[in-house]
């Protein structure tokens, strides 16, 4: 008897420690509006929360670390950012890619957090892959942090064009010559036409 006493309390008392830290999970993810950008061009990216544990509390108060090769991309800063739903606008250290976000409200539903926009550099000498990450995910229901995996989004970058940039300037240096060509003409047919005027 004293045994299954024993057992049923043993039982009794899982039950209440799992109810007691019973809390919000969710997880992150990012999505690019391109899979493969050249040098020079823009690119979004957005964070997604998703995943939320149901009849959870949720979160207000969102951390993580922005993480991305600043040899390939121009230096993110504050009006690169873009917050999307639910969260007031963040602080982000563009030095070290700290980001903090706060809610007036207890999130816990799918939604979009933000977008960031990345320039690519113009300098770019050779095709690669390369990852933009938020890592050290983290928020809170005010009792207990919650901690989920990195979010990251894989993109291909291609190589600048110097062939293209080469047509390109002669493409605009037979405009401009167009262009001064027919400016000379009219000046000359002008000059021309008043010289004719005054000796009639």
């Amino acid at each position: 008897m004293k045994k299954i006493t024993s057992i049923c309390l043993s039982l009794i008392i899982i039950f209440i420690t799992s109810v007691a830290y019973a809390t919000t999970t969710f997880t992150a993810k990012l999505e690019s509006n391109k899979l493969t950008v050249k040098a020079g061009e823009e690119v979004e990216i957005v964070l997604k929360l998703e995943d939320f544990t149901e009849n959870e509390k949720g979160t207000n108060v969102l951390l993580g670390t922005l993480e991305y090769d600043r040899n390939i991309f121009e230096k993110i800063e504050d009006e690169d950012i873009e917050i999307l739903q639910y969260w007031n606008s963040p602080m982000y250290n563009s030095e070290n890619g700290k980001l903090i976000l706060e809610a007036n409200e207890f999130i816990n539903t799918p939604h979009n957090v933000l977008k960031i926009k990345f320039k690519v550099k113009d300098n770019i000498e050779e095709n690669t892959s390369t990852e933009i990450r938020v890592k050290e995910i983290s928020g809170s229901d005010s009792q207990v942090d919650i901690l989920t995996d990195d979010a990251v989004a894989v993109l291909q970058v291609e190589k600048a064009n110097l062939e293209d940039s080469k047509n390109e300037n002669t493409a605009d240096n037979k405009m401009m010559i167009v262009i001064l060509s027919i400016l000379g003409i009219i000046i000359v047919g002008s000059i021309c036409i008043v010289i004719v005027k005054k000796k009639m």
